[in-house]
């Protein structure tokens, strides 16, 4: 019985014994071919050279594979390095371009609100228009125009002096003057004053002779036309009013006048005035300061010298809008205290107009040493003696004008 369960046991486990053999040689084969790929995996140079390449050729070989490596790591880094740098560059770029537009942009809208802004005040000043017409006013803004002549002077107090006489028949004369006068204040302080004088005066002299016999004869005439009278004057003051009453002055003034032997003079004024009196009536301001003087004077040398320079000005109101004006001025020389001079200058104005006036006035100009002139010498038997002498010549000079006033 024991043999023919034997029997019976080892029958059923002959299939299972066959089985563990074939398992174990597939876990044989497995195990085999793991540790083959172990192998090739941790050597794997050993896997493509042939077998029997030396050590040190595979030695080398690593080595350059590790160089190579390690060419590329750098010229990667590198390259890395540039791109951030230029980026960042890039970036700093645009950020002063952006702040650079934005600077432009905030100067041009200034302008154009300044621009705005002058031309909404011109459509105020001016006459009221229509809704369209302000709206494409203020989108296309008026191009600047060129300043005039006329433009400058619109804002300066204007006043031409026109006097012109002529006689004919027995004598021929004929006198013209100009005078001008402009006047800015800009603000109460400051004060620009302009003044042109032009005078010239000519006569003619007739000559007649008769040709033939008493019976019988013919008139012939000769007329000789020469300048009389010649003056012309420059000057220009500016006034500053530094507090109520004090007032710092610059004043230039040039003047020609040949019949009394100036050549021409040239006069640089710097000083200081008191305001005695300032309302709509009366106006009565002084001054007095430092000059310096270039003049020439007939058959002389030209010559400079400092300065004493004093002024005194009055402006009265009377009836009926007329005025009664003064004015006073005395130059000294301080190299020669004697060689001194003064003008005076009187005129009342009456109106005719709101822009005509008539003016009549008196000027008297007296010089201490006046310049000499050249005079022939004569024999006191009425001979020529070919020589000349200087003789000083009239002291006081005087015009008497009555002119038409044109006011702007």
């Amino acid at each position: 019985m024991r043999r023919k369960n034997s029997h019976i046991i080892r029958s059923k486990f002959k299939p299972l014994t066959r089985t563990n053999k074939v398992l174990k040689r597939f876990l044989s084969c497995l195990i085999l071919s793991l540790i083959y790929v172990f192998f090739l995996s941790y050597y794997p140079c050993l896997a493509v050279q042939p077998l029997n390449q030396p050590a040190t050729t595979q030695v080398q070989s690593k080595q350059s594979e590790e160089q190579s490596f390690g060419q590329e790591n750098q010229e990667n880094t590198q390259t890395q390095e540039n791109q951030i740098q230029q980026t960042v560059e890039q970036q700093t770029q645009e950020k002063t371009q952006a702040q650079e537009k934005t600077t432009e942009q905030k100067t041009i809208e200034r302008q154009q609100k300044a621009a705005e802004q002058e031309t909404q005040q011109k459509s105020e000043e001016k006459t009221e228009t229509k809704p369209g017409q302000q709206e494409s006013n203020q989108a296309s803004p008026q191009p600047e125009k060129k300043k005039t002549l006329k433009d400058w002077l619109l804002p300066w107090k204007k006043t031409i002096e026109l006097s012109y006489v002529v006689t004919g028949g027995n004598t021929v004369s004929s006198s013209f003057s100009l005078g001008n006068t402009l006047i800015r204040t800009p603000n109460e302080k400051d004060t620009y004053t302009i003044k042109t004088f032009f005078l010239r005066s000519h006569s003619t002299t007739i000559t007649q002779k008769a040709v033939g016999t008493e019976d019988n004869y013919t008139i012939e005439e000769e007329k000789t036309r020469r300048l009389t009278a010649e003056n012309y004057l420059i000057s220009g003051q500016y006034d500053h009013r530094a507090t109520g009453r004090l007032l710092t002055n610059l004043t230039f003034v040039w003047d020609r006048n040949k019949f009394s032997g100036v050549e021409g003079r040239a006069l640089w004024t710097a000083g200081a005035g008191l305001v005695l009196a300032d309302s709509p009536g009366s106006k009565v301001k002084t001054h007095a300061g430092v000059s310096f003087t270039i003049r020439k004077y007939t058959a002389q040398s030209l010559s400079s010298f400092l300065g004493f320079r004093y002024s005194f000005s009055w402006d009265q109101k009377l009836f009926d809008n007329a005025f009664f004006t003064t004015s006073f001025i005395f130059d000294d020389n301080l190299a020669k205290i004697s060689d001194w001079r003064y003008e005076w200058a009187s005129s009342l104005t009456a109106p005719l107009s709101k822009s005509l006036a008539l003016k009549t006035s008196l000027k008297i100009i007296r010089t201490h040493r006046p310049p000499e002139i050249q005079v022939p010498l004569f024999n006191p038997d009425g001979s020529e003696t070919g020589l000349f002498v200087y003789v000083p010549r009239h002291k006081v000079d005087t015009f008497f004008t009555t002119t038409i006033v044109l006011n702007f």
